[in-house]
């Protein structure tokens, strides 16, 4: 997606995110090489993080998105449901994307969080 501006914006579910990833495993594209390419963007957008099973993988990915995101000093949104804040609780989004990548998204939004409540309209 392109704003007014010009500037490229990338809005996917963290889901969506993951599963095109993994999808470069067996092919000629370095899994990197994908994330650098999607990362190449003045805005990224990331909706329902923390949603996925934290394994190793989407951990790992999680800190190689956030890492690279505050490394080129792309703002980064993102949107989800579970408990921002610090704790092993499988409701807090530390313990569902890892502590390392948590910190960094922390770092990149400056700590500011937004919290909304009501319910859910889906």
């Amino acid at each position: 997606m392109v704003d007014g501006k010009g500037k490229r914006v990338l809005f996917k579910t963290a889901r969506d995110f993951l599963m095109e990833l993994r999808q470069t495993y067996g092919t000629d594209v370095a899994e990197i090489d994908r994330l650098r390419s999607y990362l190449n963007v003045s805005l990224l957008i990331l909706d329902d993080v923390g949603r996925d099973r934290p394994t190793e993988w989407v951990l790992n990915t999680y800190w190689s998105i956030f890492d690279t995101c505050m490394s080129n000093q792309v703002p980064v949104i993102v949107t989800t449901n579970k408990i921002v804040e610090a704790g092993p609780n499988v409701d807090c989004l530390e313990y569902r994307i890892g502590t390392g990548a948590y910190s960094r998204l922390l770092s990149i939004c400056e700590h500011k969080v937004i919290h909304l409540d009501g319910p859910d309209l889906r």
